[in-house]
């Protein structure tokens, strides 16, 4: 509570007195202080101002007049109950703070015991003296900060499902307190659009709260990372010297995908090969933590898919297993599906595969739909639709790129690790290459021959970068899944084995899709310089792995 009337360069607020009349004088002064609603713990500022004690004598008042007598005042401060001078104790002015809130208000007082002695000059004798108590009253509280909910919806839009409530609350309740509020950053500590508040500051009402609206940005928690990754905004609340924070966390919505339906929504078991025949799938994006889940509209869905042709297929069963591909059970199918590429990789479509509806809009029910049409060659397809309004944050230096989540349907799938690089000695991609067939046999490791633009979980680009790199001793950068290894460096800094260097630092960059640094391990900090028994990624990277991508 800001205060009118100002003495010096410190605003106060006046509490007077009127004069009092002893036998030995009367006295006049106030107590003022610097605020008479303060927060428990914060300093204050209390000074006795106007002070003037007339002694009752009129000769020693004249002595006084006349410079043959002099006046000395001595201060006591008190600060009660549940309070302490911290300095200025003895002066006219001093500052302190109360440790408890206030049961009712103004039921907190400052106090200055003045003692005054009027001294002749001429000897030094004390010819008259006195003391007074003067008081201010005030009240102190406590501000607690909290967010309902604490866990609200990415997208950042005009949802409940989106927004929390920020509340600063006193106790006491107090009314007309402007509270300051902000987005001070998250807890990944990276730079990017953490969400908005509807104000900087709100005032409290008559229930002692202020409270302001905070809407999520389309940045959001990755729940497909292992360990997942969790991110929350932080919001500052201030008053004076009073703080707090709080932090809520963002959750990508829900989605729930299904392909191939007829035009009644009914799953259908095929398409002819036809160039006519159609298919419609359905997103349907929600929140399922609220009863009954919200439905999210106006988000823009992309719609892709990928093709294997029969005989892509077939090729592939007889090399992996030496039968058909539909002699093959469930389980042999989705290894074939995982270790074969793609005969027409992620896209929209091309002739003979067929083409889907690129995008599309969430509607009041929160569905998107497409529609697939056929080719004109038999195979398989996989369907995928991202939520372009949500940005899940990928582990590995935080990739905070507008990566989207990609929901496909074709059931269960193992990935293979897809790698394209520039580098061309067979010793270095050997390098590279070993760490993982540790993990998985060598047909799930994939040489790519054209450079990734977009990035699925299993899929690098290892680049021959002739930088210096970002610090001493920096031998590689991990940016997303664009990988660049520093070979110039590499080369001028180690005198041998510069190629098992720089292989197993790419595997290294590569590891950080499951892992931070960490000792015994190839994820050492320090790949480069080949540490004994770090050759190898460890038995909780391998799991990681193997989770990620299938075992």
């Amino acid at each position: 509570m800001k205060l009118k009337t100002y003495f010096g360069t410190v605003s106060f607020l006046f509490f007077f007195t009127a004069p009092f009349l002893f036998a030995s004088g009367s006295w006049y002064g106030e107590v003022a202080l610097s605020d008479n609603v303060v927060p428990v713990d914060c300093s204050l500022t209390a000074t006795i101002i106007n002070l003037s004690y007339t002694p009752s004598d009129p000769d020693i008042q004249q002595e006084l007049n006349e410079g043959k007598a002099t006046i000395n005042c001595s201060y006591t401060w008190t600060f009660s109950p549940g309070g302490q001078v911290e300095s200025g104790q003895g002066t006219y002015s001093c500052t302190g703070k109360f440790a408890t809130a206030s049961s009712t208000l103004n039921d907190k007082t400052v106090s200055v015991n003045v003692s005054v002695e009027i001294i002749y000059t001429a000897d030094s004798s004390v010819i008259d003296s006195d003391s007074y108590n003067f008081s201010a009253n005030l009240t102190t509280f406590t501000i607690s900060l909290s967010a309902n909910p604490t866990t609200i919806c990415a997208g950042g839009d005009d949802l409940e499902i989106c927004k929390s409530e920020i509340t600063a609350t006193t106790t006491p309740a107090l009314a007309g307190l402007t509270i300051t509020f902000n987005i001070i950053g998250n807890n990944l500590e990276i730079s990017l659009n953490n969400g908005s508040l509807n104000s900087s500051n709100a005032v409290t009402n008559q229930n002692g709260k202020a409270i302001v609206t905070l809407t999520s940005s389309s940045y959001s928690s990755n729940p497909e990372e292992d360990p997942p990754v969790n991110f929350k905004v932080t919001v500052k609340a201030e008053y004076e010297n009073w703080e707090d924070t709080v932090e809520i966390k963002y959750n990508p919505p829900d989605g729930d995908l299904s392909i191939f339906l007829d035009p009644e929504g009914e799953p259908l078991d095929y398409l002819i090969a036809d160039g006519e025949s159609e298919a419609g799938n359905r997103l349907t994006v929600k929140c399922e933590s609220t009863t009954p889940a919200t439905p999210i509209p106006g988000h823009t869905i992309n719609w892709q898919f990928r093709f294997w042709t029969i005989e892509t297929l077939e090729g592939a069963s007889q090399e992996e297993y030496g039968r058909s591909f539909f002699d093959l059970d469930d389980d042999e199918r989705k290894n074939l599906f995982t270790i074969t590429p793609a005969t027409y990789p992620w896209g929209t479509g091309m002739s003979p595969y067929g083409s889907i509806t690129s995008s599309s809009i969430t509607n009041s029910s929160g569905i998107a739909s497409s529609i697939y049409t056929a080719g004109t060659v038999a195979g398989i397809i996989e369907i995928g639709a991202a939520d372009t309004h949500i940005y899940p944050i990928w582990r590995g230096s935080w990739i905070t790129d507008k990566i989207m989540f990609w929901r496909k349907k074709r059931g269960d799938q193992k990935l293979n690790i897809r790698v394209w690089t520039d580098f061309t000695d067979t010793e270095i991609k050997d390098y590279l290459k070993n760490p993982f067939l540790e993990i998985f046999p060598s047909s799930r490791f994939e040489w790519v021959s054209s450079k990734f633009t977009t990035f699925g979980v299993n899929e690098f680009n290892v680049n021959n970068d002739y930088g210096a790199g970002w610090t001493t001793g920096h031998m590689a950068s991990y940016n997303g899944r664009n990988i660049k290894v520093y070979w110039y460096k590499i080369e001028s800094t180690y005198w041998d084995q510069q190629k098992e260097r720089c292989g197993y630092t790419a595997a290294h960059e590569i590891g950080h899709v499951v892992s931070e640094h960490h000792s015994n391990c190839l994820m050492v900090n320090t790949p480069t310089d080949l540490p004994d028994n770090c050759q190898s990624f460890c038995d909780s990277c391998r799991n990681k792995f193997k989770k990620l991508y299938g075992e």
